[in-house]
């Protein structure tokens, strides 16, 4: 039996990462036990003087756990960010000095800005370098976030690029009827501007005056909601356009099954996004972008659009196809379900996952 012991936040934690290592955590093969070790501050508990502390305690909890479990190896789940690199170097670092070097580092988020600057400072490439040279195992979820650490200087032989998973559960029981003939457009996603939420609201409105009886579901949480909301408002569109927040499980699911399009304009840093996959598992047509990794998992014309630049007159054009050409959207739709039951199921990447820990654990 491999033991393996995954670093995460709280699973209380909003966020993909949690969501995935959750996952992760259901779906690995029977001869994998993991175990999660949460880091970072408690959503659930109030900031406290103690609760500055947290890094440091982080590190002390990560030597003890090791020590006494001994696992096959550690898989360490960080982004390509300042504080995320601080953060997770700082568990590296810690591997280090206990002498564990059976580990996996499996990068989710990549911002851009911050990999550009590391690639142009030979300093900060050569660190990011030296602090990834004990790690045997490096997983990525694009190609370009590969060649990236390639060029910071780490060696390509050890990074594989990965796919997350989706939660076939939140399919479950759920009939495929549709409850509404209205043509439905679904957002998911965190609503902060770099996903896109706002410009998608823009180009609704004009779509809406082509397809009167259209309707858009903005699903998700965040900073940016009371300001589309009231931008909605403004345009009239109140009667159109849903925010019914943060979708989990079943609602979730019930969702993505009645909409027609899977709309998602993001701008973000995306690796490969657990809810483009939901929507691709649910047979939906699917209008993105060519964000982060997206590209890896997607191909124009076959499983939607991929919108360039993010306009509203590009987004509102590749809408209003995927509403009206049905013949091309069912078509889509086929392949998208397809291709999720065969290369996004938890069993599936479970067991990539079960082989890269296997081939971590194997260093003398």
């Amino acid at each position: 039996m491999n033991e393996v012991l995954v670093l995460s936040k709280s699973f209380a934690a909003p966020g993909g990462v949690a969501n995935f290592v959750r996952s992760v955590l259901d779906s690995l093969p029977a001869d994998v036990r993991a175990h999660h070790l949460a880091i970072g501050r408690d959503p659930e508990r109030k900031r406290t003087v103690r609760s500055l502390a947290t890094p440091l305690l982080d590190n002390v909890r990560l030597a003890r756990k090791v020590r006494a479990m001994r696992p096959s190896c550690v898989h360490v789940n960080p982004s390509l960010n300042w504080p995320s690199l601080l953060r997770d170097g700082a568990f590296l670092l810690t591997l280090r000095v206990i002498r564990c070097d059976r580990i996996v580092v499996f990068f989710h988020g990549w911002s851009w800005g911050t990999a550009e600057r590391i690639e142009r400072n030979p300093v900060l490439a050569w660190t990011v370098a030296r602090i990834l040279r004990p790690v045997p195992v490096i997983c990525v979820l694009s190609s370009t976030f590969k060649t990236s650490l390639e060029r910071m200087g780490v060696a390509g032989e050890r990074i594989h690029v990965l796919t997350t998973m989706y939660d076939g559960h939140i399919f479950h029981g759920l009939p495929c009827v549709r409850r509404s003939r209205l043509p439905t457009i679904l957002f998911l996603g965190r609503l902060v501007p770099e996903k896109g939420a706002g410009v998608l609201l823009e180009a609704f409105a004009e779509l809406a005056q082509r397809i009167p009886e259209a309707r858009l579901v903005i699903a998700g949480d965040g900073p940016e909601k009371p300001v589309l909301e009231a931008r909605a408002a403004v345009l009239g569109l109140q009667e159109r356009v849903s925010f019914p927040g943060y979708l989990t499980g079943t609602a979730k699911g019930r969702a993505l099954l009645d909409a027609d399009v899977f709309a998602f304009p993001t701008r973000y840093g995306e690796g490969c996004p657990v809810a483009l996959l939901e929507a691709m598992a649910a047979g939906l047509p699917i209008v993105t972008t060519r964000a982060g990794g997206i590209p890896d998992i997607f191909e124009d014309g076959i499983n939607g659009l991929l919108i360039h630049p993010v306009r509203v007159d590009t987004l509102e054009a590749a809408l209003h196809r995927a509403l009206t050409d049905r013949a091309w959207a069912r078509e889509c739709g086929y392949r998208n379900r397809a291709k999720a039951r065969q290369t996004y199921t938890g069993s599936v990447v479970g067991s990539r996952l079960r082989e890269l820990y296997r081939l971590a654990g194997e260093r003398p």
